[in-house]
């Protein structure tokens, strides 16, 4: 990412697309990269897309994403924060979590993605830039008892974060 695109982050993008760190949320810290994949079908809704974006995508990426990836209805992509707008999106089911989990194992993150969102509906619902260095922003509609539970299969912690507190 440019260093123009990370004062950007969090805030209104040119197509006044909104990320949801700029809004409270909740942050997920130390969460282990290869953890979140198969933990994200029991946090997210039936229908939700995990988009990834800006990998170093070699042959076997790429053939991941020629089976797995589907396109977004441009409704679904309308509210996407600007970073998220070319990537992957992958149905977040078991099988499919699976299968990039055990890719994920062969590979640095670098390789995968270099920023993650969960879309649902046309929402962001998480967050992930900068991976795997930087906090997760998960969507505050989450409970506080969801949230924990997915923090805890990913080795991480959480908190509220309340942006301009």
């Amino acid at each position: 990412m440019t260093l123009f695109g990370r004062i950007r982050r969090g805030r209104d993008d040119r197509r006044g697309r909104k990320s949801l760190v700029a809004d409270p949320h909740w942050h997920v810290h130390g969460a282990d990269f290869y953890r979140v994949f198969t933990a994200l079908p029991k946090l997210t809704p039936a229908g939700s897309l995990l988009g990834l974006a800006e990998g170093a995508w070699r042959q076997d990426v790429r053939e991941f994403f020629a089976a797995w990836a589907t396109q977004p209805e441009p409704s679904a992509l309308a509210s996407v924060p600007q970073d998220f707008v070319h990537a992957r999106f992958i149905p977040i089911d078991v099988p499919s979590m699976a299968s990039l989990t055990d890719l994920a194992n062969c590979h640095a993150e670098p390789e995968l993605a270099i920023h993650m969102i969960v879309i649902h509906r046309g929402a962001s619902l998480i967050e992930w830039y900068d991976l795997p260095g930087d906090p997760i922003a998960v969507a505050s509609s989450f409970g506080e008892t969801a949230v924990g539970q997915f923090a805890a299969s990913v080795d991480g912690e959480y908190e509220m974060s309340r942006p301009g507190v």
